[in-house]
């Protein structure tokens, strides 16, 4: 898990950690290794992840909940110490601990993890949502058999960086928001 950063509010309490975390490797040479970067935020004992990585169901089932093209086109290495869950426990919390998912997107590299938080709320924008339920060739519909409790977001009401984003309302003092780029 990378470097942590705490935020502290104007009485210099400790409000929030922020970990930028790797949950997972791909490696296809000739290309070089890359890892599935999200992030961590913590309050105490409630924690909101941005993308889960590869998780401990895809290690378990890689063929069904991946598939042997994208694991071999992409590289994906299953390493249960680089889940989601494992830096989670390290960290003495547990899956309950986790009570909200930001996905990005919905690739396999970015939602493994998904099931091994079963009680989060997961946030997306509604346009993911709707590419994720078409059952393309980019998502793994078995990554989704837990039927995750998704907040979907549609209508962009307020601006990031002076772009249309979607504000994500999560259970931590924190702004957060989706930034759709279709």
């Amino acid at each position: 898990i990378g470097k942590l950063r705490d935020f502290h509010n104007f009485q210099g309490q400790q409000m929030l950690q922020i970990q930028h975390a790797n949950f997972g490797w791909l490696h296809a040479p000739p290309l070089p290794p890359a890892c599935c970067h999200c992030l961590l935020i913590r309050d105490e004992d409630r924690v909101v992840l941005v993308d889960t990585g590869i998780g401990m169901h895809d290690i378990r089932e890689p063929l069904k909940r991946v598939g042997k093209e994208a694991i071999d086109a992409a590289g994906f290495q299953f390493r249960p110490e680089a889940t989601a869950i494992y830096h989670v426990q390290l960290l003495g919390l547990t899956a309950k601990s986790v009570t909200d998912i930001v996905l990005t997107h919905g690739d396999s590299d970015h939602v493994g993890g998904l099931a091994d938080f079963p009680e989060a709320k997961v946030h997306l924008s509604i346009e993911e949502k709707v590419e994720i339920e078409k059952n393309s060739l980019r998502y793994n519909a078995a990554q989704f058999d837990h039927q995750p409790g998704w907040v979907c977001y549609a209508d962009n009401d307020s601006l990031f960086l002076g772009l249309p984003a979607r504000r994500v309302n999560t259970s931590l003092p924190i702004e957060i928001f989706l930034v759709p780029l279709p």
